[in-house]
């Protein structure tokens, strides 16, 4: 275990925490990082922020991500901002 939620309520204010992954998928393991980061950062450590790094070979189109993400009824608040902000598919950075 990675021990992310104590190590996300540890963070000093203006901290940095970076997370790099292969394989996007579905983001369940951003949105799932997401949420606890939401539930662990102490209300005093407003300034800390997340870098969440991920690649994805073959990223899904969005109808096929919308249809994934409804299998996680908690993380809906989320995968919706997640949906609104997704890139089109085109090569590159985002």
């Amino acid at each position: 275990r990675n021990g992310l939620p104590g190590r996300f309520a540890e963070l000093d204010r203006n901290s940095h925490f970076v997370i790099a992954e292969t394989g996007f998928g579905t983001g369940l393991n951003f949105l799932a990082t997401w949420a606890e980061w939401l539930a662990q950062r102490p209300d005093d450590q407003d300034h800390a922020i997340l870098h969440f790094i991920s690649v994805e070979r073959y990223p899904l189109a969005l109808a096929d991500l919308e249809k994934a993400l409804e299998s996680w009824p908690g993380l809906q608040p989320l995968a919706r901002e997640l949906i609104d902000n997704y890139p089109p598919l085109i090569k590159g950075t985002h």
